[in-house]
């Protein structure tokens, strides 16, 4: 699987999960297969706030550095 690709070599599994909130495969939500998933908010999505986006992760070090970027590089 890809999953086991990324892990393998050691590169990061990013989920693009734009059209899918709430979708399931096997009572796993998408969002939720690799190291981070990431969800638009954009006026033609399925779930719209205007605009922006939702990253989910369970990994420490990427939602520090997701948290670092969100506001230019300040931390």
């Amino acid at each position: 699987t890809i999953g086991e690709i990324c892990r393998n070599r050691s590169i990061p599994l990013i989920e693009d999960a734009a059209h899918a909130h709430g979708s399931k495969l096997d009572d796993q939500f998408a969002g939720s297969f690799g190291d981070a998933g990431c969800f638009s908010f954009y006026p033609t999505k399925v779930m719209t706030t205007g605009e922006g986006g939702m990253l989910t992760t369970n990994n420490d070090e990427i939602a520090e550095k997701a948290r670092i970027l969100r506001d230019q590089g300040k931390e």
